[in-house]
C-alpha cells in the first residue's frame, strides 16, 4: 500500500502541483507536445511521452490499468444507457463473421467485456486490440469470443470492416494533431455505409463545465499535455479527420458522454 501511494505521488500528484510552475516558464500556453509537457518538466524525462515511459516502468503501467478498470466502475456503462440496438445493430443483419466490434486501444478489454454481457446472444466476431505489451499478457483472461490482435494506433489501422470502432479515453490524451493520425487511420479500416465510429469521453458544455469533467481536463494537461474537449472542438476535430457527426448523447449524471460518428459520404 505504501508503494503504491508513492507511485501515485512519483507520477501523478507531483505533475499536478507542478503544473502553475510549469506554466509560468511557458507563458500560460496550453501544452500541446506529449512529449515536453508537465510530466517531462516534473520528472526530467526527456523526448518521451508517458506512454513511452510506462514501457519500462511495469509497475505504474499495471497502476494505471486497474485505475481504468476501476474508473469504468464507478460511473454507469455507456452499454446500459446508450440505446445501442436501436442505433448501431438494427440496421444490420449480423453473421457470425461480421465484426461487430473493435475495442481500439482497448487495455484489458473491460469495455468490450462489458458490451459482451450486456449483449450476450448477439452474434459476430469482437476483436480487441491495443499494444503488445498489453495485448500478449499471459494473465489476461478475457471471454473466449474476444479475439486479441496487437496493433499501434500510430502505424497501423484496426481490424477491417467492422460495424463498430470504439474508442474510450483515446482522444483526450492527444492534441487535435496527434488524434487527426489516430482517426484516420481508424478510417481507412471502416466500411462506408456500414461502419460507425464511437468515441467515449466527456463532452464538455462552452461555460459552467461540471467539476468532474474539470478536473479530468487538468489531469490531461498536467500527464499527457492533452485536453477534454467542448461540443465545438469535437466537430472541428471529427470535421479535420473527414468524419460526419451522427450525435451527441450526455449521460446519465456528469460523467463520459457518447459520440457517434461516420465517415462523411
Amino acid at each position: 500500500m505504501i508503494t503504491d501511494l508513492k507511485c501515485r505521488y512519483d507520477v501523478g500528484l507531483k505533475s499536478l502541483i507542478s503544473l502553475p510552475a510549469y506554466l509560468r516558464e511557458t507563458n500560460h500556453r496550453n501544452p500541446t507536445d506529449n512529449s515536453n509537457g508537465p510530466f517531462q518538466y516534473v520528472n526530467g524525462v526527456k523526448d518521451m511521452n508517458v506512454f513511452q515511459w510506462l514501457v519500462d516502468h511495469p509497475q505504474e503501467a499495471n497502476a494505471m490499468q486497474t485505475f481504468f478498470e476501476g474508473d469504468r466502475g464507478s460511473r454507469p456503462d455507456w452499454v446500459d444507457w446508450f440505446p445501442v440496438q436501436e442505433k448501431l445493430l438494427s440496421l444490420t443483419d449480423t453473421k457470425d463473421d461480421t465484426i461487430v466490434l473493435v475495442d481500439v486501444a482497448g487495455g484489458r478489454g473491460h469495455e468490450i467485456s462489458s458490451f459482451l454481457r450486456k449483449f450476450p446472444h448477439q452474434p459476430g466476431r469482437y476483436v480487441l486490440q491495443d499494444l503488445p505489451e498489453v495485448i500478449n499478457d499471459e494473465t489476461l483472461t478475457l471471454d473466449k469470443r474476444i479475439e486479441k490482435k496487437a496493433f499501434d494506433f500510430w502505424n497501423d489501422s484496426p481490424v477491417s470492416g467492422a460495424r463498430i470502432y470504439y474508442l474510450k479515453f483515446i482522444m483526450h490524451d492527444w492534441s487535435d494533431e496527434k488524434c487527426i493520425q489516430i482517426l484516420k487511420n481508424v478510417a481507412a479500416a471502416m466500411t462506408p455505409g456500414f461502419s460507425f465510429l464511437v468515441i467515449e469521453d466527456f463532452i464538455l458544455p462552452d461555460s459552467g463545465c461540471p467539476e468532474l469533467a474539470a478536473m479530468w481536463d487538468m489531469q490531461m494537461i498536467a500527464f499527457l499535455a492533452g485536453m477534454e474537449r467542448t461540443r465545438s472542438q469535437w466537430r472541428g476535430l471529427m470535421e479535420a479527420a473527414g468524419f460526419d457527426i451522427e450525435g451527441f448523447y450526455p449521460p446519465p449524471g456528469d460523467g463520459t458522454g457518447i459520440t457517434i460518428t461516420e465517415l462523411r459520404r
